[in-house]
């Protein structure tokens, strides 16, 4: 997901500050903070144990109860900022060391 391998705690919060500068996130500070667990969790090398149901929880704030096969909140969000990162690497914004594909 984040692009290089290794890469500083400074880099990703500057990376979370470049994309919130850009604008593609609109207001939602959900996307942002949704990015900004996605990078964290990656760099901490558990990228791999995301899943929908701990997203929803550690995230968006559900109950224990939440299930992510009726409700989509984590997968319209992740669309939403995957069409935002898109945005975000073809604006002058994008001169970060990071890249990060969902």
């Amino acid at each position: 997901m984040v692009q290089p391998a290794k890469f500083k705690e400074v880099d990703m919060d500057r990376y979370v500050e470049r994309i919130e500068a850009s604008g593609v996130l609109g207001k939602s500070k959900r996307r942002l903070h949704l990015l900004s667990h996605l990078v964290r969790a990656e760099a901490h090398g558990e990228g791999e144990n995301l899943k929908a149901y701990s997203i929803g929880l550690d995230v968006f704030g559900k109950g224990e109860d939440f299930d992510p096969s009726s409700d989509s909140i984590v997968r319209v969000e992740m669309g939403r900022l995957r069409r935002a990162l898109t945005l975000f690497e073809s604006s002058e914004f994008a001169d970060t060391a990071l890249r990060v594909e969902i």
